[in-house]
């Protein structure tokens, strides 16, 4: 029998269902709604007809004017390159991974975001990415700084950004945590590839901190978790303003050409794919904390 992932999570428990949560504080807007997330997977089908057009016949043209077809239909295609697919997951994860961390109300818990230096894609070379070998080093590297002797857990997912400086894809790790695991991720901020980088634009630079660990506190949940899994990769903008390098906080729609890549390349791919665990698992019950082991006396030992 396999192994049961995040895809076979049902709908969120009751009274942790994130579509049904409030507004946060200051937001425009809170979880996306089926409309929204109906409208969007219109706009990426026209996204992909729109550069399908633009194609000689060949594979690419073929399997967009596909996947154009699956986001248009009235059935939720399953995959990632559909919003309303997306939704479905995000919703079902996020409300579950919010149940188990109110079970333990009295550990310290944070969010993370991680950029890895080489994590830079031209959108013509997607399709090169598989996000399991992405994934999988940085497990390792966490074990490297002592995973395996830190209490907790923690959820991440992979996620990207179009950079229009440099007209590539950064893609980069967003988490939640409890326990000690997040002081295991800020401990990755000594390894060379997780050092700070220095971004120079028009004259100007500015240093770069690519491991951000929060622990603020968590007031309006889920908002705070929602990032962990995001169904819309944005395109960010890099400019110089008062002599100094800034990143636009707008979060703009990626040109269509490289939108049409990321949306080929992700559809080949599951949410599984795109997600990792550090002691979680899903189960018949959802997603659960998995505890750590250790040996004392000859005896194992449930932390």
């Amino acid at each position: 029998m396999s192994q049961r992932s995040v895809e076979n999570l049902t709908k969120p428990p009751k009274g942790f269902n994130p579509a049904k949560a409030p507004k946060p504080s200051g937001r425009s807007r809170g979880f996306e709604t089926a409309t929204y997330a109906e409208n969007e997977d219109y706009i990426r089908s026209c996204v992909l007809r729109r550069v399908a057009k633009t194609l000689s016949k060949g594979r690419d043209r073929s399997s967009m004017e596909k996947l154009a077809a699956d986001l248009d239909g009235n059935a939720i295609p399953a995959t990632p390159a559909s919003s309303r697919h997306m939704r479905e997951r995000r919703n079902a994860v996020i409300g579950h991974g919010w149940r188990v961390m109110d079970a333990v109300p009295t550990m310290p818990r944070g969010t993370v975001t991680v950029m890895v230096r080489g994590w830079q894609f031209d959108p013509d070379d997607l399709h090169l990415v598989d996000p399991r070998k992405l994934l999988e080093p940085f497990r390792a590297d966490l074990n490297r700084c002592g995973l395996s002797k830190a209490d907790g857990f923690a959820f991440f997912g992979l996620h990207g950004e179009y950079n229009s400086l440099t007209g590539m894809f950064d893609l980069h790790i967003h988490g939640f945590f409890v326990g000690g695991v997040g002081a295991v991720v800020d401990r990755l901020r000594k390894r060379p590839k997780y050092r700070p980088v220095v971004i120079e634009h028009e004259g100007a630079r500015k240093k770069v901190n690519r491991v951000k660990v929060s622990t603020r506190p968590m007031d309006n949940m889920p908002y705070p978790i929602t990032y962990v899994l995001q169904s819309w990769w944005p395109r960010r903008d890099t400019f110089v303003a008062g002599g100094k390098v800034k990143r636009s906080k707008a979060r703009k729609r990626i040109p269509d050409f490289p939108h049409a890549m990321w949306l080929l390349w992700i559809d080949r791919w599951m949410v599984s794919d795109l997600t990792l665990m550090v002691r979680m698992r899903v189960t018949k019950q959802g997603l659960v904390h998995v505890e750590r082991r250790t040996r004392t006396n000859r005896r194992t030992v449930g932390i």
